[in-house]
């Protein structure tokens, strides 16, 4: 446990994952488990699910891509992978923002952000790798 928690406060790849992962696993079989048991507690219940959801799965992605030294000095030298993946996140982003029934402000400047993602794909795809 010692480990884990140094590893955690000097940004190691490993426990981060690990955290990133449980975070995603224990939010999935939560609401799998609600789902069978109490349906009308699974509606009230499911913003919570999707956000502890999100947060997982962006924790993963900084862990994997953004905690590499690699991915930084790519962005700083303006290759294209690490570009790309920035680009298809933004894409990404604004889509979720689009489809979730919950905030208006998200909603509004979803179009936005998918655009700005799309523009950057383009651009970011004429880069050297």
């Amino acid at each position: 446990m010692n480990d884990f928690l140094t590893g955690l406060l000097r940004f190691r790849r490993g426990p981060w994952e690990l955290l990133a992962n449980v975070l995603i696993v224990i939010s999935i079989l939560f609401y799998s488990f609600l789902l069978f048991l109490i349906q009308p507690f699974v509606l009230r219940t499911f913003p919570y699910f999707v956000i502890v959801t999100l947060v997982g799965t962006v924790l993963f992605i900084i862990v994997r891509y953004f905690l590499v030294s690699d991915f930084l000095t790519g962005l700083l030298r303006l290759r294209r992978g690490p570009w790309e993946l920035l680009a298809s996140v933004l894409i990404a982003i604004g889509v979720v923002m689009l489809m979730q029934p919950f905030a208006l402000w998200a909603f509004t400047y979803s179009f936005i952000v998918t655009l700005v993602g799309t523009v950057l794909f383009i651009i970011v795809s004429h880069f050297p790798d």
